[in-house]
């Protein structure tokens, strides 16, 4: 039993003929449309983007979902490394669009909902909160990422997704949630001297870039999207985009 928590347990699990190894998700089987959402992009979509299901069986109580074992969340990634920000942000990005695109909002994205592979490649995971565009408004997720529309009980948009995108920026920049991950509520006017806050992002770029996604002042349509923020991109963050696989992980490993 590697992890546990409202989402069930995660066991690790070894092949015994290739020695490969996985982890197990167990949870009570869960007949309503947010357990089969989370069923539905663990199973049929891009592996690319997405975690995905190696395998599923069920029990009369129980199901489970086999994957790839992943080195761990964002949470290992070190901070402060903007071409290292950059580099994750950019599959980030990508793999949030390819989630909008589906009809999907994730409503949790956050460090611990992000896997990482040795190579420094990411998937989005933890689908349990996800909804169709058109869902009711629900306070679910995590408080500290959530978008200040959310706190306010209002219906999440794919804006609110970008928001907590500009603050997984702000966290692997700084080593910090920009919120507080106890926030229980995000209002514009709680947040003191949010100039001082970006000012710890270093890199200028990276600063600049982060506040199309989580500045408060902005309304939410206001709000980047990753599409939208290329065209703003200049320096370390433009890089990224052509820089390959090889050539990143020999400039990371100096």
């Amino acid at each position: 039993n590697i992890a546990e928590g409202g989402f069930g347990k995660i066991f690790l699990a070894r092949h015994p003929e290739t020695d490969q190894e996985f982890a197990i998700k167990q949870q009570l089987r869960n007949n309503g449309f947010d357990g089969q959402i989370e069923r539905d992009l663990h199973i049929r979509t891009d592996e690319l983007f997405l975690v995905k299901a190696l395998y599923a069986a069920r029990t009369d109580l129980h199901e489970f979902l086999v994957f790839e074992r992943f080195v761990g969340d964002l949470h290992i990634v070190p901070s402060g490394e903007s071409l290292v920000t950059s580099f994750l942000c950019h599959q980030i990005g990508r793999a949030l669009e390819y989630l909008h695109s589906l009809g999907y909002i994730h409503r949790d994205l956050k460090p611990g909902n992000i896997l990482v592979t040795r190579d420094y490649i990411v998937k989005l995971n933890d689908f349990g909160h996800c909804c169709k565009l058109k869902a009711p408004a629900a306070r679910v997720g995590t408080p500290g990422y959530h978008a200040p529309e959310i706190g306010r009980g209002q219906k999440a948009t794919t804006y609110s997704d970008w928001y907590s995108f500009g603050l997984v920026i702000y966290h692997l920049e700084t080593g910090e949630d920009y919120h507080g991950i106890s926030v229980q509520e995000i209002r514009p006017y709680k947040i003191k001297e949010p100039q001082v806050r970006f000012a710890r992002i270093h890199n200028q770029e990276v600063q600049n870039w982060c506040k199309l996604f989580c500045n408060l002042r902005l309304k939410p349509s206001q709000r980047s999207t990753y599409a939208k923020s290329k065209p703003y991109m200049q320096g370390v963050v433009s890089e990224t985009l052509s820089i390959t696989l090889p050539e990143f992980l020999s400039r990371v490993a100096r």
